[in-house]
């Protein structure tokens, strides 16, 4: 009996813990981009004429930046070895907004102003010591 009282005393306590539904809510301003004269759109289509540029694909994780990249290259038996090091800096967390700030300067790079079909994915961790990302894919187009 007395092995008998804590385990229910335990399952009783236990049984009313809560659980709290977190949910939340973002959003994204395309408005910035239309100020600069390029359009976006996540339909995959557009009323208006315009001329294909280049399927665009951008995709970045969280990591630590690199300060000081380096190369060395050893030779042993003939043969050359290429050793890649490199110091790295602050640990940077990706935003969605950035991610998008990339991908319409390769779209404007490319000559194009606007994108169709746009879309914003997040990305999962790769591994346990790695953080989320994001891909943002597209079409660049020239609107006529």
């Amino acid at each position: 009996m007395k092995k008998l009282i804590p385990i229910l005393l335990t399952t009783i306590l236990t049984s009313c813990s809560k659980y709290t539904i977190i949910s939340e809510s973002y959003s994204i301003d395309y408005s910035k981009y239309y100020k600069e004269g390029f359009f976006v759109s996540e339909s995959n289509t557009l009323s208006k004429e315009y001329e294909p540029v280049a399927s665009v694909i951008y995709v970045c994780r969280a990591g630590y930046e690199v300060s000081s990249p380096a190369v060395y290259t050893t030779t042993k038996n003939g043969q050359s070895y290429i050793t890649r090091a490199a110091k790295y800096g602050k640990y940077k967390v990706v935003t969605a907004q950035e991610a998008i700030d990339a991908f319409v300067a390769k779209a404007k790079e490319l000559g194009a102003n606007g994108v169709i079909n746009f879309q914003l994915t997040v990305l999962p961790p790769s591994t346990e010591k790695s953080d989320f990302g994001f891909s943002v894919t597209g079409m660049a187009i020239k609107i006529e």
